[in-house]
């Protein structure tokens, strides 16, 4: 997750709950999830309630920025805040169409993530007075909508679910036993595994699968109680630690396309930086050098561009970083380029899958909004413009690639 420290506009903006600096297991559900994360940021089945159908609604985009009338099969997924009232959308950007997939007006459902084949989503809802995950059937073509499943249930806060690569199970994090744990659940049987259950007095968190579904990059203060990354096996073993700063935390990792690097963030030089490592933790290079913060590195598609949010310019925006770079940060730093350039706060960047265009969130046009602009940052469209706010979760494998 980003640091709570870092980009003061971009938690405001990921600010879906109220957040509380108390208990781990607050009475109020919606305030769980938001003190998990508050917590870890500052220290750094059964069948689920039935739904409605899955209804249909266009958005309100004027002439100027209308999306196509022909569609590319792409679709992307995101949750709206609608006066207290949070779902799941899919949208696709050509057409402008879009789909209420939860339609829960008792709760809240965010953070939305798409199974490998492109068929599911599973997203975080407190539906049953905890922060529980659920999946739901992705349908644009008119079929009847099935209602959202249950995927745990339980009296804890279970967080931050990731699909793994062959979509047979789910990963995400829970408070159990005085510290948080990582645990996989098995989709077709809800079978559980904790994977860290050997690990006492620390917390592990944030699991990221890596492209080859072998291994598990994550978070833990099990060393010295900073955070750092850690890497194992897909079913728990084979531990290796990767980071090693004990006055400095690390966050925000994302994996290359290809396995071979491991993007992140850490304040290790002072304030937050975005550095490149190995998959196995060797040749750390520092990428950004400002004397603002930079994080949120999302790659490209092809693995030789990344996406980082910065308000190096004096307000949040977007940059695009070419990583085939000399080998120091001020190097790359003369490959950035700002893709937004707007008095507003742009942030939550996006690739879509064939590295043509960027979704990405900005308050340019008085709140919250879904827009999309090509790879080079030109021609921004607004693609939700509504009233409510809106927050990215991820874009859908293309259709020729799914399973």
């Amino acid at each position: 997750m980003f640091k709570q420290t870092v980009l003061p506009g971009i938690i405001l903006l990921l600010g879906l709950v109220a957040c509380s600096n108390g208990t781990s297991t607050p009475a109020d559900p919606t305030k769980q999830a938001a003190t998990a994360e508050v917590m870890i940021a500052a220290t750094r089945t059964a069948a689920g309630a039935a739904t409605p159908a899955a209804t249909r609604e266009t958005s309100a985009a004027d002439t100027a920025s209308e999306p196509s009338a022909k569609s590319r099969g792409d679709l992307i997924a995101f949750w709206r805040d609608d006066k207290g009232i949070v779902d799941i959308f899919v949208l696709d950007p050509d057409t402008g169409e879009q789909i209420n997939l939860t339609q829960n007006p008792g709760g809240h459902e965010f953070r939305p993530v798409w199974s490998p084949n492109g068929r599911l989503i599973a997203f975080l809802s407190d539906r049953m007075d905890n922060w529980d995950i659920y999946y739901a059937p992705v349908d644009l073509d008119g079929g009847s909508g099935a209602p959202a499943r249950a995927l745990t249930i339980s009296m804890n806060p279970d967080i931050f679910p990731r699909w793994s690569p062959d979509g047979k199970s789910v990963t995400y994090y829970t408070f159990y036993s005085g510290q948080y744990d990582i645990i996989r659940v098995n989709l077709e049987t809800h079978r559980q595994a904790n994977l860290t259950a050997g690990t006492k007095d620390s917390s592990e968190t944030h699991p990221l699968w890596s492209p080859d579904g072998e291994e598990i990059l994550f978070i833990s203060d099990r060393d010295g109680g900073n955070d750092e990354y850690y890497l194992m096996s897909k079913d728990g073993w084979n531990v290796r630690r990767l980071t090693e700063t004990p006055d400095a935390a690390e966050w925000d990792a994302a994996w290359s396309p290809d396995g071979a690097q491991i993007a992140f963030v850490s304040d290790r030089d002072g304030n937050a930086e975005i550095y490149l490592m190995r998959a196995d933790g060797s040749d750390v290079r520092r990428v950004t050098e400002n004397q603002v913060d930079d994080g949120i590195p999302v790659w490209s598609p092809d693995g030789r561009s990344l996406l980082l949010v910065s308000n190096r310019e004096g307000n949040t925006e977007i940059y695009r970083l070419d990583i085939d770079c000399a080998g120091s940060a001020e190097g790359c730093e003369g490959q950035m380029l700002n893709l937004t350039n707007d008095e507003a706060v742009d942030s939550l960047p996006v690739w879509s899958p064939d590295g043509s265009r960027i979704a990405f969130i900005s308050t340019r046009d008085g709140n919250e909004d879904l827009f999309l602009m090509a790879a080079d940052g030109s021609n921004p469209i607004n693609l939700t413009k509504s009233e409510a706010q809106e927050w990215l979760g991820e874009w859908a494998p293309r259709p020729e690639e799914r399973p």
